[in-house]
């Protein structure tokens, strides 16, 4: 990227629209008033509106911000109200498509046009080879593009495989919340921007929903199967996002606008969303993610560790208990999406006439986020390890690449509990677990042949 790119007052009203004070007021008028419009000249418009007595401190605001923000860019860095990958030119060229697009479309909603590119999301996948890499593949890859001395020649060679791969539309490596939160870890934002990058572009851009909105996008399959059986429809496509939508698939609300401004809006905001790149979150300050709850799970899990070690129970018995606490945690989530399953299908609301379910047939694809992180949990429960932070995102790299990608590539402990007894989710999901690189660069050699 260029690092002394420069912004328009334009583009720099535009990123402002999110905001509850002043400044987002005054930029949601000058949407509504020049959106869709050839009304380029925002510094006129700003100075007609300065003068309106009620507008003039909201003007004084917007051009501070606004000067102080192209002087954090001159200067290669981002301002707290422009990060610098929205000054990419191609940013307005897509965001200009964009408003064109929903100006001309007012009757598809919102939720009409986010299915429709998951659809095409789910179509893109479909060729592909899906490799999921913990943190400390995604850093050996790190080393090597940068040319650090702490390069591995046998990560230089996968690097290179991956390259080829990925240029090849061979592979896409997916990103996910747990790997955003551990590249944040990283202080130094050259190396963290580094790691970003190469995310970005082994990715392309694809990640895994939020942890817990994939939960409740199993819970509503689970349940669909209960009501519809075989009929139930496959919710697959929801499994994948862009890395826009890291925290969750939400789409902004602005009460002061109509309903037609609104549903434009959000279409708009989908697009954005749908090519923002990591590297745009790797640009917040480390220091305002708390570690405080990873660590708080942590010392809870310990804590459960301690008590079914001492009480002796079997790893049986400590994956029901795993398990059922973890369905526990959905438990509001459950009855609100029992209510909209209730409303969307009212000719099935007979319990009698409901599909039969055989007690004896244990499927595994039944909510198997959960069931591959219970299973991880029960596992080193019964042995005698200590819990860290890091090793819980660990196992949430687990629950979310074990079910939905080809491969993992992960440590050798994890792999080790995964690929054999009692669990073998390897085996149980058809997925590539491995961890040590000569394996890696066997496995990547046998899709590029």
């Amino acid at each position: 990227m260029n690092r002394s790119q420069t912004i328009t007052l334009r583009r720099w009203l535009l990123a402002q629209c999110h905001r509850e004070d002043a400044v987002g007021r005054l930029a949601r008028r000058w949407v509504q008033e020049t959106a869709g419009q050839k009304y380029d000249d925002s510094e006129s418009w700003l100075e007609n509106l300065s003068r309106e007595s009620a507008w003039q401190p909201a003007v004084s605001t917007a051009r501070a911000e606004f000067a102080a923000a192209l002087e954090c860019l001159k200067r290669g860095g981002s301002s707290p109200t422009f990060p610098r990958v929205f000054a990419s030119p191609r940013y307005e060229q897509d965001l200009e498509r964009s408003f064109t697009k929903h100006r001309n479309e007012p009757d598809v909603s919102p939720s009409a046009y986010l299915r429709r590119k998951h659809f095409g999301l789910q179509n893109a996948l479909q060729s592909r080879t899906l490799i999921y890499l913990d943190t400390n593949h995604w850093v050996n890859l790190r080393h090597v593009w940068l040319g650090s001395r702490l390069a591995l020649t046998v990560y230089r060679d996968i690097f290179g495989l991956l390259d080829n791969l990925a240029k090849k539309g061979r592979i896409l490596c997916p990103v996910s919340f747990p790997l955003f939160l551990e590249l944040m870890k990283q202080n130094d934002e050259g190396t963290r921007f580094a790691t970003a990058w190469l995310m970005d572009c082994f990715s392309g851009g694809v990640c895994l929903q939020y942890p817990r909105e994939l939960q409740r996008l199993e819970l509503r399959q689970r349940i669909l199967q209960v009501v519809l059986g075989e009929r139930a429809p496959d919710l697959k496509e929801w499994v994948w996002t862009k890395a826009g939508y890291l925290f969750g698939e939400l789409l902004p609300v602005n009460k002061t606008f109509s309903q037609p401004d609104i549903d434009f809006f959000q279409k708009v905001s989908i697009d954005g969303m749908w090519t923002l790149p990591l590297e745009y979150f790797a640009e917040m300050d480390p220091s305002e993610i708390s570690t405080l709850p990873e660590q708080q799970l942590a010392d809870a899990t310990n804590s459960d560790a301690a008590w079914y070690r001492e009480a002796r129970l079997s790893f049986e018995e400590v994956l029901i208990r795993e398990k059922a606490y973890l369905v526990r945690l959905l438990k509001g989530d459950m009855a609100q999406i029992a209510r909209e399953i209730w409303e969307e299908y009212p000719n099935h609301r007979d319990v009698s006439r409901m599909p039969e379910i055989r007690e004896d047939e244990f499927d595994h694809w039944a909510l198997p986020s959960v069931q591959v992180l219970a299973g991880v949990n029960a596992g080193l429960i019964t042995s005698q390890k200590k819990f860290s932070a890091n090793d819980l995102l660990d196992f949430q790299h687990a629950a979310l690449a074990v079910p939905y990608c080809d491969a993992l590539f992960c440590d050798g402990g994890l792999a080790q509990v995964l690929r054999t007894k009692p669990l073998e989710f390897g085996k149980i999901y058809e997925t590539v677990i491995l961890s040590r690189p000569n394996e890696i660069v066997e496995y990547l050699g046998g899709l590029v042949r």
